[in-house]
């Protein structure tokens, strides 16, 4: 990633102190290394043909370029050994009910240190 953008990030963070804990999100997260500065890592898993379907409807690409982007990036497999916790985006698990279980964890660690 940018320097700058890590900067942006630094300087925007530093509003939510009080905050108990931040997100941020990035697409290459795992790609970039920048997953190296970050105490937890969430990884959003769906399967592929949802991720095309869905960024072909996003951004208005080909199924070609939707494939061709997806093969610069890590696979779903290494992703998910990297990260800390899993959000299954599989349109049969609710997101909603994983998101707020995580909530109370992240609440949780935050509170016994």
């Amino acid at each position: 990633m940018h320097p700058a953008v890590f900067r942006a990030f630094d300087a925007w963070v530093k509003n939510f102190d009080d905050a108990p804990y931040v997100l941020k999100e990035a697409a290459l997260l795992f790609e970039s290394d920048s997953y190296k500065m970050c105490d937890y890592t969430i990884m959003v898993q769906a399967p592929l043909e949802n991720r095309i379907r869905r960024v072909m409807q996003r951004d208005e690409l080909t199924r070609a370029e939707v494939e061709s982007r997806n093969s610069h990036q890590f696979s779903e497999e290494k992703k998910t050994k990297l990260a800390n916790y899993v959000i299954k985006n599989d349109d049969v698990q609710l997101v909603i009910p994983q998101v707020l279980t995580l909530h109370e964890e992240f609440l949780s660690l935050v509170s016994s240190q």
